[in-house]
């Protein structure tokens, strides 16, 4: 119950914060995931049950990962890319989890 109720706070903050232009919104989008899926991941610890990935899963996420971490770094315009990348990050996060 709580994944779908973080990705639905994840759509509506950045529609309600003008499509998360601004940093401050940025900031906030990624704060509501990083406390969110925190909630989820301790509601499922203390449940007993630790959520693993699959493998090819993780290798999937992990490779994107890397691939834009690549572009980020070989890209000429390295600081208007990097609040970009930082949202892809965020989003790939979700997916992840999901």
């Amino acid at each position: 119950m709580i994944l779908p109720l973080l990705v639905a706070l994840q759509v509506s903050a950045g529609l309600l914060f003008h499509g998360s232009w601004n940093i401050w919104a940025q900031s906030l989008i990624h704060l509501i995931t990083i406390v969110g899926s925190g909630v989820w991941l301790f509601s499922r610890v203390f449940v007993g049950y630790i959520p693993l990935p699959s493998r090819r899963h993780l290798l999937w996420s992990l490779s994107l990962l890397l691939l834009s971490a690549g572009s980020l770094c070989f890209s000429p315009l390295y600081g208007l890319a990097l609040p970009e990348w930082y949202n892809f990050v965020n989003g790939l996060f979700l997916i992840f989890i999901i």
